[in-house]
């Protein structure tokens, strides 16, 4: 009933002026990346127990949460990439209907914009090749190579060529990791070069019988430093991505401070360390075509040099690769 009486409305709004702002519900119900799966067939007492009709219910509602979430990111990406740009003050965004419809005032442009967005996410179904290479390097190196800034973009990686071949010859630049990631527009990738270590967080006197023996229980936590790169690349109108970077560096600051205390009618002493991790974090967004190479830059935390990462995107599509390969001679 409220779809039906919701279409007279659209159809109205549909005939207004460009500069005018209409009302739009697009169907987002087969982005969410749950279709299909909230179809399970519940088990019925008969069939199963107590226990297994509620770790299905348990399921249920993590496959909700995970659709509502991929919603929420949709949301996000429209309200982030919109072109023309979104007016909260003047347009709406929003989600109805569980999450299964994105809803959008907006002008004509805004909303041809938006049919665009969401027909690339159902097209889209190739993989990005994001080419990672993370380096220490001294500081001070970004201005040196002339990268202004957090942040560049190098159109194409023959363009990028003489730049990486100036860092790889350059002093005191080191290799941290160069990983390959491929995944799906709107996944999530997730690089870490991390080292643990492990240290007494506290103690606890544990006294055992016969004879009341004093057993000093040590408690050992860990503690993690390095870079964390966590990469998405989201398919944009015009041949174009964004890329997502969310990088944190973590520095533990050595000697590690303990601190000797006694416990124990014995009074057995014992060394508690209290690690302190400093971090330094870089949240991007940019916006890259196919073959360009993106330079992070971000600071050391010890104040040691900096860290600087190249990530280069390709994008390949499935139906493409497999026409050519199933045609060498391209059809002729």
């Amino acid at each position: 009933m409220f779809l039906h009486s919701l279409t007279p409305l659209l159809l109205t709004l549909a005939q207004a002026p460009d500069d005018e702002l209409v009302l739009v519900m697009h169907d987002i119900s087969d982005l969410r990346g749950t279709a299909g799966m909230l179809s399970h067939e519940l088990p019925t007492p008969a069939a199963g127990s107590a226990e297994d009709l509620e770790h299905a219910l348990e399921e249920l509602e993590k496959l909700r949460e995970r659709a509502m979430s991929a919603s929420k990111e949709l949301l996000d990406a429209v309200r982030t990439h919109m072109q023309p740009p979104f007016d909260p003050e003047a347009g709406e965004l929003g989600l109805i209907v569980e999450g299964t419809a994105l809803l959008v005032r907006a002008t004509r442009a805004q909303q041809d914009w938006v049919r665009d967005f969401l027909s690339l996410q159902r097209r889209k179904n190739g993989l990005l090749h994001l080419q990672s290479t993370m380096l220490r390097v001294p500081a001070g190196t970004a201005a040196e190579l002339g990268i202004e800034g957090s942040a560049e973009i190098f159109a194409s990686k023959a363009s990028f060529d003489p730049l990486r071949q100036r860092i790889e010859a350059m002093q005191g630049a080191e290799i941290v990791s160069a990983p390959m990631v491929a995944t799906r527009t709107r996944q999530r990738a997730v690089v870490a070069v991390l080292q643990q270590v492990a240290y007494v967080k506290d103690v606890h006197l544990v006294v055992v019988e016969p004879g009341g023996v004093e057993i000093v229980d040590p408690e050992i936590d860990v503690v993690q430093e390095g870079i964390q790169l966590e990469l998405r690349g989201l398919a944009l109108p015009g041949e174009r991505f964004a890329l997502e970077v969310d990088l944190e560096n973590t520095t533990l600051e050595r000697p590690i401070p303990t601190r000797t205390i006694e416990v124990g009618a014995e009074r057995h002493p014992v060394t508690i360390s209290t690690p302190e991790v400093i971090r330094v974090t870089l949240d991007a967004c940019l916006t890259l075509a196919h073959d360009a190479v993106a330079v992070f830059v971000a600071p050391v935390p010890s104040g040691e040099g900096d860290v600087l990462i190249t990530v280069h995107l390709e994008y390949h599509d499935f139906e493409v690769e497999n026409e050519t390969q199933g045609d060498p001679g391209g059809g002729k």
